[in-house]
């Protein structure tokens, strides 16, 4: 950087408002910082806890020492269809959300869902 003397009106110009920018900033900053600290002593978050604190919310956030739950076994097994469309040869396993054949089916023979399962009609 040269030396302030030798710098020309508009070049002084420019570096006083580049600091007055760097020093709101700033200001800013201190402000944001004073604010979490009252914050984490607000919620009793100790002094030497802090540190580890703001680390992890600078990194994205605070992670779990707990262990994740494991999936069922069972989830996403695949079970053989128990109903079928005599029409189209659509399937369903009798889980879940109704297909749309079987809630067409419903409507038109003005069976529930329920009633619709124990029809032998649709029974494979």
């Amino acid at each position: 950087m040269k030396a302030v003397s030798s710098l020309s009106q508009s070049e002084l110009n420019n570096l006083i408002s580049e600091a007055s920018r760097e020093l709101e900033a700033r200001k800013k900053s201190e402000a944001v910082v004073r604010d979490i600290h009252k914050l984490l002593d607000k919620h009793g978050i100790a002094k030497r806890e802090r540190s580890v604190v703001l680390q992890a919310a600078m990194n994205g956030g605070i992670t779990s020492t707990r262990t994740p739950k494991r999936a069922s076994k069972r989830k996403g097994t695949k079970v053989a269809p128990k109903y079928r469309c005599p029409t189209t040869g659509n399937t369903w396993a009798g889980r879940g959300r109704a297909p749309a054949w079987v809630v067409d089916a419903c409507a038109s023979k003005k069976l529930s869902i329920e009633a619709f399962k124990s029809d032998t009609t649709y029974l494979i």
